[in-house]
């Protein structure tokens, strides 16, 4: 396949050294990360629906009024942002952290 009829992010994960960590994730500095997680708490705050999906999800959590949580394609948990940002299987599972037992 010439190297023309290849997209853009297919020649990034096909030159990017280690496969386990995305190259997209590797390369967005902490400040642009910032930067945009401000405009789209922005935006929420103007009442505009957002539809986002993202592997920060703490971050994510944070800013979210509803949230879904996907396993293989099948939505297994749902609710607004704070209180999946505070279930322990969540956290354990997904942030990972390790979660005391009270």
């Amino acid at each position: 396949m010439p190297l023309s009829t290849i997209s853009w992010g297919l020649r990034l994960l096909r030159d990017f050294p280690d496969k386990s960590i995305s190259p997209f994730r590797a390369w967005i500095s902490p400040i642009l990360v910032k930067t945009i997680f401000e405009l789209i708490s922005a935006l929420n705050e103007q009442k505009a629906t957002i539809l986002l999906v993202e592997q920060n999800i703490r971050q994510a959590l944070k800013i979210a009024h509803q949230a879904y949580v996907l396993k293989t394609g099948k939505i297994v948990m749902s609710g607004r942002g704070d209180e999946l940002l505070a279930d322990e299987e969540i956290r354990k599972a997904y942030i990972g952290e390790r979660v005391s037992k009270r």
